[in-house]
C-alpha cells in the first residue's frame, strides 16, 4: 500500500487495514516519538464536493468529548487541501479477538472487555449508503456482541 504524508509531524510505519470509511496506518508521532494510528479518509470523488462525511464530523465530535481508559483517544485531526481527513488516534497492537484468542481464561472478567475490536459495518454501509442510522451502529454492537460470546469473527473481510 502507498503511504501518503499527512504532514511533517507523522511518519508512516505500516499499512494496518481499511474500513468503509478510510485506511489506517501505524505511524510515529516524530514530536514525541511515540506510535499512533492513522485514518485517512479521502474527501475527493466520493459525492460530497471536498466537504468532511457527517460521519467523520460525528465521530469526530463524539471522541473528543470521551475521556475514559477503556476509550481509543482522538489525538489530533490534520485536514489536508480539503482532500484527505487525518484522524490520529493512539495505537492499540491488537483488537478484542486477538486478546480473547490469548487470554481465554481471563475473558470472564467484565474489566478486560474494553479493549478495540475488528470494525464491522452495516450493509446498507457497504453497500453505499450516505445516511447514518442507529440501526447500523446496533448492526456493528450485535457483530461485536457475537464475535465476544463465540471468540471468533461473525464475518471476515470478503465473505
Amino acid at each position: 500500500m502507498d503511504q501518503p504524508r499527512v504532514c511533517e509531524k507523522y511518519q508512516h510505519c505500516r499499512w494496518i487495514g481499511a474500513g468503509a470509511f478510510g485506511k489506517v496506518y501505524r505511524a510515529i508521532d516524530t514530536k514525541i516519538n511515540c506510535v499512533v494510528a492513522l485514518k485517512l479518509t479521502e474527501l475527493e470523488g466520493d459525492g460530497n464536493d471536498g466537504g468532511v462525511p457527517a460521519v467523520s464530523l460525528r465521530e469526530m465530535s463524539v471522541l473528543k468529548e470521551m475521556h475514559h481508559e477503556n476509550i481509543i483517544k482522538l489525538l489530533d485531526v490534520v485536514l489536508q487541501d480539503g482532500k484527505r481527513l487525518t484522524l490520529v488516534f493512539e495505537f492499540m497492537d491488537g483488537d478484542l479477538l486477538e486478546f480473547m484468542k490469548a487470554h481465554p481464561d481471563r475473558f470472564s472478567d467484565s474489566n478486560l472487555i474494553k479493549c478495540t475490536t475488528h470494525a464491522y459495518s452495516a450493509p446498507e454501509v457497504l453497500l453505499g449508503s450516505t445516511e447514518h442510522y442507529v440501526a447500523a451502529d446496533m448492526w456493528s454492537v450485535g457483530c461485536i456482541f457475537a464475535e465476544m460470546v463465540n471468540q471468533d469473527r461473525e464475518f471476515e473481510e470478503g465473505s
